[in-house]
């Protein structure tokens, strides 16, 4: 499930979170916040949605654009609890 910003995109970091953009919503929302159905598992489409949301608006805010592309099976399960 790689990630990364795509063209001419610039690859954003959150100095406060010490990680990219990409990294630091990816794992922020596999702590839960991508669970979009609230079903308590989160698929590969979830987070996609979630990491891609996230990675563009706070990259708007920080003066560029950045929008992240994972693949996969989209109804793959990554994380349940």
């Amino acid at each position: 499930m790689p990630g990364k910003a795509s063209g001419q995109q610039i690859s954003s970091g959150l100095d406060e979170a010490r990680h990219g953009l990409f990294s630091y919503y990816l794992m922020k929302g596999m702590e839960g916040p991508a669970d979009a159905n609230s079903d308590k598992k989160i698929t590969v489409g979830e987070l996609h949605t979630y990491v891609r949301k996230n990675v563009k608006q706070q990259s708007i805010r920080l003066g560029h654009t950045q929008v992240s592309k994972l693949q996969g099976d989209t109804n793959r399960i990554l994380v349940a609890w």
